[in-house]
């Protein structure tokens, strides 16, 4: 129990690193447009990348569904079954990616035609040519969502940051090729995206070649089959709660957006600004998150209830750690990251009143994350959705009886409210976890 620590690190570490790309490879991508095409560049691919967040977002059961199965089969040392997930995740990833590329012309026009605007037909054109490229990359992104649940469940953290780190950076590399050197603007931009997802690919499968347990299941040498079958139809139907659960989060971050503009572009700009610090938050407490969700696995598959609940308790406490310290950064430089962020001085003066309910939202709903996890690790993805639209039904009541007092506060303390009773609402499924596992 002494390592539980060191696991938690080895497999949180490199997973955070990989998430802090993300949004690093946003901003170069927008300065890049910015130069290559000015205001309505970065316009496009604000609109555009968001039209491919919200899309590819829909899709991470890819990724989630898969991640605890194979931690368990893991913990059972059922390496057949392992590669059976796996299996089953690539061809889901296949058909999904089939029905996004056949149905590419109305995603594109769909996307087009919400965010459209009647005096910037210059945006809308860019974003649609934007959209319709980076289309193209449906395979190689919903393959490695599958493929990255997968690497999770099987305990490994190193090979998913290489492809992030790898994939980032050529990305940049491409994107600057293409739009700045060959003068191609935004289609430079979403062709390069499209050439560095190929690679991050690429990078998977040479990972899963290489990978001793993959090979030798297939070759049948080493290892036996299945020992507890999980059927195409239970695969799926996690696969459905976790879709079901996460237009949840969607909406809720999308009602945030939309609810705000209506109230003015400063409310908007404070509103997109402040989320860029929960957003932040989420990005590292996922790395613990995908910490637990391997781990929690293991020790399901393994029957190991002791080291189980030692490890929720170690999570708990890392978990603590990470939101104590977003909390004293956000106390004592919120003003300074919103002006790096470009905050006019409207905006941080707006901010203010609001910045307390960012604070306030990471210091108590940090468990969510890890809570998510352990969930996603012991596969009980049902209690996942009832809970997080319960959480969203309060939030969205708490929103509607403070609307006409003031629309921002409603917002905010709705948000607030949703995210912490996420975290309290799963409280008595992860105790049957210890009790039941």
């Amino acid at each position: 129990m002494k390592n539980i620590s060191r696991s938690i690190l080895r497999l949180a570490i490199p997973n955070a690193v990989s998430n802090i790309t993300v949004p690093l490879l946003g901003l170069i991508d927008t300065a890049i447009a910015g130069r290559v095409a000015g205001d309505a560049g970065i316009g496009a691919i604000a609109l555009g990348g968001a039209v491919f967040n919200l899309l590819y977002w829909n899709c991470s059961f890819l990724r989630m569904a898969t991640s605890g199965l194979v931690g368990q089969a893991y913990g059972r040392g059922d390496w057949g079954m392992c590669r059976k997930l796996l299996m089953r995740g690539v061809v889901l990833a296949l058909i999904i990616s089939a029905i996004f590329l056949l149905f590419r012309q109305n995603i594109t026009g769909i996307a087009v035609w919400v965010l459209s605007s009647d005096n910037v037909f210059t945006l809308t054109s860019a974003t649609a040519t934007y959209v319709a490229i980076r289309i193209w990359a449906a395979p190689a992104v919903l393959l490695g969502y599958a493929t990255q649940g997968w690497m999770v469940g099987m305990q490994k953290s190193k090979l998913p940051m290489v492809v992030a780190i790898t994939s980032n950076v050529f990305n940049i590399v491409f994107s600057y090729i293409l739009a700045v050197r060959m003068d191609m603007g935004i289609e430079g931009i979403a062709l390069g995206t499209v050439a560095a997802q190929y690679l991050a690919l690429g990078i998977w499968i040479l990972g899963i070649i290489r990978d001793r347990v993959l090979l030798d299941t297939i070759k049948e040498k080493r290892y036996g089959g299945s020992t507890v079958d999980v059927s195409y139809s239970s695969f799926i139907k996690k696969n459905i709660d976790i879709f079901l659960r996460t237009i949840v989060l969607v909406g809720v971050h999308c009602a945030m957006t939309v609810f705000a503009a209506r109230t003015g572009e400063t409310e908007l700009a404070t509103t997109a600004c402040l989320m860029h610090f929960f957003m932040l938050f989420s990005y590292v407490s996922d790395a613990l998150a995908y910490a637990a969700e391997a781990l929690t696995g293991k020790y399901i598959g393994a029957e190991s209830k002791d080291m189980l609940r030692a490890m929720i308790r170690k999570l708990a406490i890392w978990s603590l750690i990470l939101s104590i310290a977003a909390t004293l950064g956000y106390l004592s430089a919120w003003s300074q990251f919103l002006q790096m962020l470009g905050a006019s001085s409207d905006v941080v003066t707006n901010a203010e009143e609001y910045i307390y309910w960012i604070i306030f939202i990471t210091s108590l709903s940090f468990m969510a994350f890890v809570e998510d996890g352990i969930m996603l690790g012991a596969a009980n993805t049902r209690a996942m959705v009832m809970t997080v639209w319960m959480a969203g039904a309060m939030g969205a009541c708490c929103s509607a009886l403070l609307w006409r007092w003031d629309v921002m506060w409603a917002l905010w303390i709705g948000f607030g409210v949703f995210m912490i009773m996420r975290g309290v609402l799963l409280v008595p499924s992860i105790r049957d976890i210890i009790a039941n596992k």
